[in-house]
Order: structure tokens, then C-alpha cells, then sequence
């Protein structure tokens, strides 16, 4: 008798998760997951060359290059507006209290590669982190390596490695890491630099928050004051700043955009998570139906603040992925079975695949060796 497609796919996922579980059970495991995801990212999106060849030639690399040099004098965006389109001078006119890399890379003389530099550097222990976070939540290295694995096929997993003047990545970083050390000072220290990294890393740590808060225990209460204070201290220092140094931002630019970009957004939303997006659903059902109510409106209200703010500043992408913490606060909340959660993450990573588009994939680099050639 014929193989019926349900025994068939089911071998096929056993087989997938008897290799994954090979893997897992490595010494170092953490490390193994975190350089597949890596070599998963690079390859579904892949930089381009030229970022890597021509970085600091660009016009913008000469602005980097002053707030490298001098992290608290107000920038003169007056001799490039010439040759700069109003999109990229409405974000160097805020980027006046976003110094967090910029005095690092001035400490180990990075010049303009500083972004570029820091950006990799998060991503090489982002991954790592991930899988670690996520088999702390499910107890379970086969899921933790298939959402790591997920989380890296994303748009917001190839931002580590696509991303020369924002620091997003490097951002993420810091906010992941202030849910895998359980110090307080380390947590204060990760929350303060990715807020001066990018305002919304500030609603971004509201993750953080709410998932101390949902595992309110001793070390639980001694993280939240931790954020909390991360949080006064950074409204402080740039009260400070602004009266001492003359530091400001520019006006916010809120974009009337018009039908043909509207379209576009489902995609570009979707593209954020991919099918990581149903762990939002998932953590949100869970915390109305267990009673947990605070948890429960903070989880709603930062996504929704987040979303608002990616419209507003028409940034989706780079907005929503700083709602990347409410993902092991969703993990948290979920409450399913091992078995059911394992089948979740195993199709988040599947499903990875099918957002691949071959000219921003390695693919890319095999065309033009071929068009050399030729």
C-alpha cells in the first residue's frame, strides 16, 4: 500500500527533529544553533557586497564620522542637504542622544565602520543568546533550536548583518541580554545603552519588564527596579545633555503615505516575525484566559504602542522589531504542551523558507560571479 502524505510528513519531521536533536546534544550547544542561524541569515539575506567593499565612502559615513568624533556636539546637517534625500536627513536629525555606538567606536577607533562593526558583533552573540533564553522558557533544545533557527530567517534576524547606520541589531542585542543576565546592574547598564542606541529600544525594554514582572520572584523584583531606573536615568541624562551640550533632535516627520506604500505593509509587517507573529497571539490568548491582567495590557499596549510608532515614522520594519521581547514573554504565557510547542516552532522555521527571495539571498553572489565570468 502507497504511503499516505500524513506518515509521510510525519517521518519527514521525526527525521528533522531527530537531526536537530543530534545537534543539541553537542557540548556548547548554544554555540552550534547560534552559528547555523548565523550561516541561515547570511545566506537567505545576504548583504550586499558593496556594503561590505565601500563602507565609510558614503556621504552619510562623514556625519557618522563627526558624531564618532565629538558624541556630544550638535551636527550642522546644512552643507548635505544638497545631496541628501529628506528621508535620510530626517533620521541624522535625530540621531543627536542615539550615541551609544558612537562612543564605542570611539574608544576602539572604529571610525564610520563603528555601525557596521557592532551590528556583526551583536549578531555573532544574539543567536547564542536566543537559544539559550528559549530553552530556559520551554525546556525543551529541540524548540529552542527551531525558533532561534526561525528568528534567523527574518527580516529582523538579517538586520544584524544588513545594517550600516542604524544599530538596530545592536539594540536587540542589548534588550536580549537584559533577560539572559538576571544582575541588576548589568540589566540597568543593557537597558540605558540600547535606549541611547534608539529611542524605542524604551518601548522595547517594556518586554523586558513584563517578563521579569511574569516570573515575579526575589531576583524577578530586583530586575524591574533595575528597567525602571534604566528608564529615569536615560530621561535624566538627556534633560542633562540637551541643557549642557545644546543636544537636540529635529521635529518628528509623521508621513502621510500615500495608497500604492499603504499596500505594502501587510508584507512588510509580515516579514518582521514571519510565522514567529503567532507567538503574539498565542502569549496574548494565554495571559487574558490565565487572570494575569497586568501582564496581560502591558503585553497589549507595548505592541500597540510599537505598532503605532512604526506607522507614524512609516519605519515598519525597524520598529516592529523592537517588539522582539514580547516573544519569550509569549513563550512564558503559552502554557502548551512540550509536543504542541515543538510543532509550532518546528513550522515558524519552515515556513522561513517560503519568505526567502532568491536575488536578496546568497544566490545574489552566484550571479554575479557568473556575470563576471561571462
Amino acid at each position: 500500500m502507497g504511503q499516505s502524505v500524513e506518515s509521510f510528513v510525519g517521518a519527514y519531521f521525526a527525521k528533522l527533529d531527530g537531526l536537530i536533536g543530534g545537534l543539541t546534544k553537542k557540548t556548547y550547544w548554544t554555540l552550534w544553533v547560534g552559528a547555523i542561524a548565523i550561516v541561515l541569515s547570511l545566506a537567505a539575506n545576504a548583504p550586499h557586497r558593496r556594503w561590505l567593499l565601500d563602507v565609510g565612502q558614503e556621504w552619510q559615513a562623514h556625519v557618522f564620522r563627526m558624531q564618532i568624533a565629538h558624541p556630544f556636539t550638535p551636527i550642522d546637517l546644512k552643507p548635505f542637504e544638497s545631496i541628501a534625500v529628506s528621508g535620510w536627513l530626517s533620521h541624522l536629525d535625530k540621531i543627536a542622544f542615539r550615541f551609544s555606538i558612537p562612543l564605542i567606536g570611539k574608544a576602539f577607533h572604529l571610525g564610520a565602520a563603528s555601525f557596521l562593526v557592532l551590528n556583526y558583533a551583536a549578531g555573532l552573540l544574539f543567536f547564542p543568546m536566543l537559544a539559550q533564553v528559549a530553552n530556559g522558557i520551554f525546556r525543551d533544545r529541540v524548540t529552542a533550536a527551531y525558533v532561534t533557527f526561525a528568528f534567523a530567517l527574518t527580516w529582523a534576524g538579517a538586520q544584524f548583518f544588513n545594517d550600516m547606520w542604524y544599530g538596530d541589531g545592536f539594540a536587540w542585542a542589548c534588550l536580549l541580554a537584559s533577560i539572559y543576565f538576571r544582575h541588576p546592574v548589568l540589566i540597568f547598564g543593557l537597558v540605558l545603552t540600547a535606549s541611547f542606541t534608539d529611542e524605542r529600544a524604551l518601548l522595547g525594554s517594556a518586554g523586558a519588564f513584563l517578563y521579569w514582572l511574569y516570573i515575579h520572584r526575589q531576583k524577578g523584583r530586583d530586575a524591574l527596579i533595575a528597567i525602571v531606573a534604566a528608564w529615569v536615568a536615560y530621561f535624566v541624562l538627556r534633560t542633562y545633555l540637551a541643557y549642557a551640550f545644546g543636544l537636540k533632535t529635529g521635529n518628528p516627520i509623521f508621513y502621510a503615505s500615500p495608497f500604492f506604500w499603504m499596500k505594502d505593509i501587510p508584507y512588510h509587517v509580515a516579514t518582521v516575525f514571519q510565522g514567529l507573529w503567532l507567538w503574539f497571539a498565542i502569549g496574548a490568548i494565554a495571559l487574558n484566559l490565565s487572570g494575569r491582567s497586568v501582564v496581560f495590557v502591558g503585553f497589549v499596549a507595548t505592541l500597540a504602542g510599537i505598532t503605532l510608532v512604526s506607522l507614524l515614522v512609516w519605519d515598519i520594519q525597524r520598529s516592529l522589531g523592537y517588539a522582539l521581547l514580547l516573544l519569550p514573554v509569549a513563550w512564558q504565557a503559552g502554557g502548551l504542551e512540550q509536543a504542541t510547542e515543538r510543532a509550532i516552532a518546528r513550522g515558524c522555521f519552515i515556513l522561513g523558507f517560503c519568505f526567502i527571495e532568491p536575488f536578496n539571498s546568497v544566490l545574489r553572489y552566484s550571479y554575479h560571479l557568473w556575470s563576471q565570468l561571462q
